[in-house]
């Protein structure tokens, strides 16, 4: 199935069912965004408090149009994330998944193959925290 959104209000709620409360896994998505200065949210099943976050996401950055794939269990500064080095906001279709397991913490593939990217946040927790955030494409 294929989606299509304008890029300012449409999304979809998943909702919060219990097959999307990991707490290790992986994630992908197929996607094809056109240059931007804004935030891409391309998915998120994410909590944030005032200092900490809980749950997993991937996004492309505001400005830079790089990945950030991130996961957090009460971990401060926004989470415990990897972010890329190349723009992924060209217009073309590129393939992002993301696998975070307490033994191999957490890796990134873009187009098939696994990105070197710079680790970001705070500290790698052991489990992705559960939360009650509905998940949004």
């Amino acid at each position: 199935m294929a989606l299509s959104f304008d890029g300012i209000s449409q999304y979809v709620d998943m909702g919060n069912p219990s097959v999307l409360q990991i707490t290790e896994g992986s994630w992908m998505i197929w996607f094809k965004v056109n240059p931007t200065s804004n935030w891409v949210q391309m998915f998120s099943k994410r909590y944030l408090s005032s200092y900490y976050c809980y749950g997993y996401w991937a996004s492309l950055q505001g400005k830079t149009g790089v990945y950030e794939v991130g996961v957090g269990n009460n971990t401060p500064f926004f989470g415990y994330y990897k972010y890329g080095s190349t723009a992924l906001d060209d217009g073309t279709v590129h393939h992002l998944a993301g696998t975070f397991s307490n033994s191999d913490g957490l890796r990134v593939y873009v187009d098939g193959v696994e990105a070197s990217g710079t680790i970001g946040g705070g500290s790698k927790p052991s489990t992705i925290g559960t939360n009650g955030e509905y998940f949004y494409i």
